[in-house]
């Protein structure tokens, strides 16, 4: 019986080092990827009375992977303010930007044309999702050749407006731009 038990005992020794050994293998060779956060991933430039956001819903994409890119100008002042746009076409937009920092794709450009003014009221927006099929421009100087698919690595997005805007009251703000969301294609 002592035998026995002995034996018994030994196995269960051994069956619980080989669980606990199978655990440890399996974690050491099988790295932790924290899952994506179902939150929006956001870069805001704020600048009373405007507030620019780009909105994203993850940072990395699997290469070819659609990406929603939403851009929004938003009156964040208390009273309507008229804002101009020296150009006619979208109000919002989006670059691609290499990590260096040279323009890899636009959309969103706007055509220069008569200036347009927009009223918006306390807490109104113009805002506008766009799709970013992972293409980037070829292009020499200004001229854009072709788009080719862009290639797996690491590229910075950043919100702005279409071209320079000036608020009535306040005078010119530039061409505002978000600060970048680095975003990875795997």
């Amino acid at each position: 019986m002592i035998l026995s038990l002995k034996k018994v005992f030994s196995l269960i020794a051994i069956a619980v080092l080989l669980g606990v050994i199978s655990v440890y293998g399996i974690q050491t060779l099988t790295p932790f990827k924290p899952a994506q956060s179902a939150q929006p991933v956001t870069s805001v430039l704020t600048s009373p009375p405007i507030e620019l956001k780009l909105e994203l819903t993850k940072t990395e994409f699997e290469k070819g992977e659609p990406i929603n890119v939403t851009v929004s100008l938003k009156n964040i002042g208390n009273t309507t303010i008229n804002v101009s746009f020296s150009y006619r076409g979208p109000k919002v937009m989006f670059k691609i930007l290499a990590v260096n920092d040279t323009v890899l794709y636009e959309r969103g450009r706007s055509i220069l044309a008569l200036v347009e003014d927009i009223a918006l009221s306390s807490g109104e927006q113009i805002i506008k999702t766009y799709t970013w099929n992972q293409t980037i421009w070829i292009r020499e100087g200004d001229i854009i050749y072709d788009e080719i698919q862009a290639p797996r690595g690491t590229y910075k997005i950043v919100g702005a407006v279409g071209a320079s805007i000036s608020i009535q009251g306040i005078g010119s703000m530039g061409k505002p731009e978000t600060p970048p969301i680095a975003i990875k294609i795997k």
